[in-house]
């Protein structure tokens, strides 16, 4: 079965190997150790997997990071106008 993958894997570009640890990468269960080490198995440089897996980690780190300050501004925002309102919504 690895074997299977590995020629899968060389058959296909180091982008698109690239990207898949990419998307491995961005699952916030696998992260960056289950990316790079699917990577290596697969035959990919140890660099490259781990370059990969990390910057997915990265990106899915910033999207949360944003997704929960807008979240945080919103929820301030409405507090301080209800506030103002004398509390009626």
């Amino acid at each position: 079965m690895v074997e299977q993958l590995n020629l899968w894997v060389d058959a296909v570009g180091p982008v698109w190997q690239f990207l898949a640890v990419f998307v491995i990468g961005v699952v916030p269960f696998l992260e960056s150790y289950t990316g790079t080490l699917v990577g290596t198995v697969t035959g990919m440089p140890v660099l490259l997997a781990a370059a990969g897996a990390i910057a997915g980690n990265v990106l899915a780190l910033v999207v949360a990071v944003r997704l929960g300050d807008r979240a945080r501004r919103d929820s301030a925002a409405a507090r301080r106008g209800r506030r103002r309102n004398g509390g009626r919504r």
